[in-house]
């Protein structure tokens, strides 16, 4: 029976408890265990002798754990009950006539639904624990406890009477207003448990102890004066977050992935203990704790955001499970599995390399005025876009982030930013990446596509954009409703790729889209605009629009910069920047920054009356602003910034100084010339730039157009002229360190800008101009040991070391001068270093000599050289096998034309892909194909990863070429391991065309072999719905043909 205080109501069953370790003790000892509820003595243990394995206390099921008085020292056939939040504390003691009671471990006070949450996953919801023990004074012990504990969940009558009186008292409630809040909730939370508990008895066991400590808080709160609101809210979250569970009682579990109902059961119970506990203070206890300390409170918060987040990770799986409902084959949901193996899953993040544009996303955020853009977040197009699938376009910038509008939405951003040479925010392959990984993170992990594609690719290779937009259309088809932000699209320098691929998102087999939202930011463009055109869109020119906006702006602005001036001066610039403005907000941003840099209102008024017209014109008066002294400074700096490589840090760019060219023998790197405080490199471009976290960028692309357009001799900038300064500061800075013999990590530490340099100056050369000046510094990089060596370790430009730093790289295990001179392109270091005498066909990894190199990176001029002066054409090597195969595979046609003029084995075997017509046609190159063949290429070699040149071209779907092959007599039924044949590849990945192919080249459709054994388990294990119905038509074809010839000889 259950004891008097109602709030007693987990009952908990204890299994056992065992001890591992070294139990040292005097001969004859034994030792026993107590368990105390809350500080009282609840059990004490038989004492027992320890055995080899240690020690171990067992319960049967009428040992219940009993709460009983400070004198008794026995077990009792009784049933304990606890508060939500009461804590147990174990401790085990030695007895010996000698010594009485010594505790030899202890395991400190534990809240009891923490440990049935944290451990009830089976369906016994059996707690199987284990814990590092203490000594009493709280030193760590060499001895760990296994504990078994078990909720008892209460009776069905148990269940139905308290829901009556649930019922019952919630009616009674509404005229109590200060409980009506958590009562109520309460009160319909059990009544949701109940919905669950009766369709999850058995799959969510750990519900039966969210019903039993939920239902003893209900009890208490009836009588409670409970006014704080965050328990109010609190109780309200539980309410919903139930609620949403109990609506979905037959969801399906993900694979690979946590349970979320199982999740938000375990939430509960924590939900609850937290609201027992705060009810169960005195009014002025529960004062201190919730108003002075803050601890309770903080507690109680941090459960919420729990519990939103849970309510968030279950909508998008109801939405995940109704659209794969709606995209149902046969009896079997189109689920992707995810990868939980987070070794493997670090590494594809990092082979992926997905570019992170949420700095952009968060400036955007800082710079947003509350209160503005409410026209467009409540404006009928926005909300009907919303709802209904399709594109919007906003002609101009407009972006806020949506899922503080509606948590629950699958939204992912990739902002495009041109202010520098960045191609990481700059290419249409890289908002791909991108969307895949965000859209994973809002599924539950990264689809086992995925890595089978890593797995195909290798580490070191990368995926074409195609099979990267099949992998996101994958992950796209698993949501209801996906959201998709492109902010800036006319600063990607290649948006025609993502005009096309919206534009099939889009009109998708000319049908409508069923569930994917794009909205796009960009200027209107010529091209943009066209390609829209042919789409049913929706459109906003937002320059009307912000006029509104502006002025909401203003009237802030004023009371935070200008509250100290007169009410008509204030009234001026408000005024003035409205009309000039003419819907800008970026002219009047800046306006506003040259406004609160006036020392008096007197001034301001004085700034108002030269105001100028357009960016241009404010551009214009800020570089006229700059002292004098300091224009080649600012020059540099604003040059970096509109060509870096990526997003620079201040304390890199400052550094740029330190390369002095007034140096008698050319320029030279002069630390004297750093400057004392990295930031004083603000005060020298001013508002043309602006910097968060340490990292400066140019405030705004008109800035970057501006110096590319100016008339000011003095900072128009000029693009190869710019990536040339780069270089030969990259250089320079690079060249101080032939004076370190033994370069440290730490010692670089004082160098901020030595990472970059090494990284990123051969990609400032090829952009940029080569003079003299410039090639003597790259020649003496390539030709000063030391300086070389330190290069290399401070980033490995090799191709499969990329960007890796290693200072205790052995210089006799990385690659010679000529080598990287051969990788990078560095025509004229070349031809130096084979003056010189140096060997060209030393071997080494990865790509084991220049002429490897310089074909897989394709330089052609390099190639030619390399070969003129004795270079092997068919030195093996290990990825590629060859020469010919690795620049078949990079798709350097002129150099495959060249290789094979030049004598090149076109039918040498080895590397990765057996052979260079296997590598050409997996990665779908025509033109190779058919060079190759013409040079009398085995079009049945056997080898590779895919066993044959028709095989690899059927798996990636490569119609084409597989019709080229087979046109020149390819073997379609030739077999090998992997796939077994041609026709078991293209059902792997679901190429219906290429199969349709392979059939009228009578492929045997009942060709056994391969992973799933032939081409229709093929196709149904990879849940290919059309290629299944087109192969058992094919089949029945087959059959009936069989049964005809049968009939006709009369058998």
């Amino acid at each position: 029976m259950s004891p008097d205080n109602p709030l007693n109501l987990l009952c908990a069953t204890l299994a056992n408890v065992e001890v591992e370790g070294t139990l040292k003790g005097r001969e004859r000892s034994r030792f026993y265990v107590q368990l105390d509820i809350d500080d009282r003595k609840a059990v004490i243990s038989a004492k027992i002798k320890c055995s080899v394995s240690g020690l171990r206390w067992e319960w049967t099921s009428g040992n219940e754990i009993m709460n009983i008085d400070l004198d008794q020292c026995l077990l009792l056939d009784s049933i304990s009950w606890f508060a939500p939040s009461s804590k147990i504390k174990i401790a085990i003691y030695q007895y010996h006539m000698l010594i009485c009671n010594k505790c030899v471990g202890r395991l400190g006070r534990t809240q009891v639904v923490d440990m049935i949450a944290n451990g009830a996953s089976n369906i016994h919801l059996f707690l199987h624990a284990s814990f590092d023990l203490t000594s009493e004074s709280g030193l760590a012990v060499p001895l760990r406890m296994k504990i078994a504990l078990c909720p008892a969940p209460k009776s069905d009558d148990d269940i139905e009477n308290l829901l009556q009186e649930v019922d019952n008292s919630i009616s009674k409630l509404k005229n109590r207003e200060s409980v009506l809040g958590t009562a109520s909730s309460i009160g319909q939370a059990l009544q949701l448990i109940k919905a669950i508990m009766n369709n999850f008895s058995q799959i969510h066991p750990v519900l039966n102890a969210s019903w039993v400590v939920i239902s003893g808080v209900y009890k208490i709160l009836q009588d409670t004066d409970v006014q704080d609101e965050v328990i109010r809210e609190l109780a309200n979250t539980l309410r919903e977050m139930l609620g949403t569970a109990a609506a979905v009682p037959d969801l399906p579990q993900i694979p690979n992935t946590d349970s979320v109902i199982e999740e938000i059961s375990r939430q509960s119970l924590q939900v609850a203990s937290l609201i027992h506990e705060y009810a169960n203070l005195s009014f002025l206890k529960r004062t201190a704790k919730i108003q002075l300390s803050g601890d309770l409170k903080s507690r109680i918060l941090q459960c919420q955001t729990k519990c939103t987040s849970l309510q968030m990770k279950l909508a998008i799986r109801i939405d995940i499970n109704a659209h794969a409902r709606a995209t149902q084959i046969g009896m079997v949901l189109l689920m992707l599995h995810v990868i939980k193996d987070d070794v493997l899953a670090t590494k594809i993040h990092k082979w992926l390399s997905a570019s992170d544009s949420s700095k952009n996303l968060n400036e955007a955020d800082e710079k947003h005025q509350d209160g503005t853009c409410l026209w467009f977040f409540k404006g009928k197009q926005f909300l009907g876009w919303q709802e209904t699938p399709g594109l919007l376009w906003i002609k101009g910038k407009l972006i806020k982030t949506l899922s503080d509008k509606k948590p629950c939405l699958v939204v992912a951003y990739f902002f495009f930013d041109g202010r520098d040479s960045q191609s990481a925010l700059q290419l249409h392959e890289n908002l791909i990446r991108s969307l895949i990984i965000q859209f994973s993170h809002h599924y539950g992990g990264l689809p086992e596509s995925l890595e089978s594609l890593y797995k195909h690719c290798g580490e070191h290779h990368q995926p074409s954009v195609n099979q990267l937009q099949k992998v996101l259309q994958d992950i796209l088809n698993q949501f209801c409703h996906a959201y998709i932000i492109i902010d800036a699209l006319d600063e990607c320098i290649d948006h025609a790729k993502t005009l096309d691929w919206i534009f099939k998102l889009i009109v998708n087999f000319n049908q409508l889209v069923t569930n994917i939202h794009i909205l796009v930011t960009s200027r209107p463009e010529q091209d943009i605009e066209k390609k829209f055109n042919q789409l049913s869109l929706t459109v906003i020119d937002i320059a009307e629009a912000t006029r509104q906006d502006i002025i909401d702006v203003l009237k802030v602005e004023m009371n935070l910069k200008f509250r100290e001036y007169s009410q008509k001066t204030q009234d001026e610039i408000k005024t003035q920047l409205n009309e000039r403005a003419d819907g800008s907000f970026r002219w009047m941003a800046l306006q506003l920054q040259e406004l609160a840099k006036c020392y008096s209102e007197d001034a301001a008024i004085k700034q108002l009356a030269r105001l100028p017209d357009g960016l241009n014109g404010i551009y214009d008066q800020i570089l006229e602003a700059i002292d004098k002294r300091y224009h080649d400074e600012t020059l540099i700096f604003l040059q970096w910034l509109a060509f870096s490589m990526r997003p620079m840090k201040i304390v890199e760019l400052a550094d740029t100084v330190t390369v002095d060219f007034d140096g008698q023998n050319g320029p030279v790197c002069n630390i004297k010339k750093r400057y004392n405080n990295p930031y004083d490199l603000l005060k020298r471009c001013s508002s043309l730039v602006i910097e968060s976290n340490g990292v400066i960028k140019l405030s705004h692309f008109s800035v970057k157009e501006y110096l590319l357009s100016t008339v000011n001799k003095d900072f128009k900038i000029n693009k190869e002229i710019s990536h040339s300064k780069i270089a030969e500061i990259s250089i320079v800075y690079l060249l101080q360190f032939n004076s370190v013999e033994f370069l440290t990590e730490n010692m670089l530490e004082s160098f901020p800008l030595a990472g970059y340099a090494a990284q990123h100056w051969i990609d400032h050369l090829r952009l940029g101009t080569m003079n003299s000046m410039l090639y003597q510094s790259v020649l003496s990089l390539f030709t000063l040991e030391s300086a070389f060596t330190n290069w290399i370790k401070i980033l490995n430009i090799d191709v499969l070391q990329k960007n890796t730093q290693d200072f205790a790289l052995d210089r006799e295990k990385f690659q010679s001068p000529l080598y990287y001179a051969s990788l990078s392109g560095m025509e004229q270091v070349l031809k130096h270093l084979i003056e010189q005498k140096k060997d060209i066909n030393i071997q080494r990894e990865p790509y084991d000599n220049a002429l490897q190199a310089a074909c897989h990176e394709g330089h052609e001029v390099i190639v030619k050289l390399l070969l003129e002066d004795g270079a092997d054409i068919n030195a093996q090597e290990r990825q590629y096998g060859n020469v010919l195969q690795a620049t078949c595979y990079q798709g350097h046609e002129a150099l495959v034309k060249l290789l094979l003029e030049d004598g090149a084995d076109v039918n040498a075997q080895g590397g990765e892909y057996g052979n260079a017509l296997q590598a050409a046609s997996y990665q779908g190159y025509e033109v190779i194909v058919k060079l190759l063949l013409e040079h009398g290429a085995d079009v049945n070699a056997q080898g590779g990863q895919y066993g044959n040149a028709l095989q690899a071209a059927c798996y990636q779907g490569y119609e084409v070429i597989v019709k080229l092959l087979l046109e020149h007599g390819a073997d379609v039924n030739a077999q090998e391991e992997q796939y077994g044949n041609a026709l078991q590849a293209a059902c792997y990945q679901g190429h219906k065309a290429v199969i349709k192919l392979l059939l009228k080249y009578r492929a045997d459709v009942n060709a056994v072999g391969g992973e799933y054994g032939s081409a229709l388990h093929t196709a149904s294990a990879r849940g290919h719905k059309e290629v299944i119905m087109l192969l058992q038509e094919k089949l029945a074809q087959y059959t009936s043909s069989i049964i005809g010839v049968v009939s006709d000889s009369g058998i």
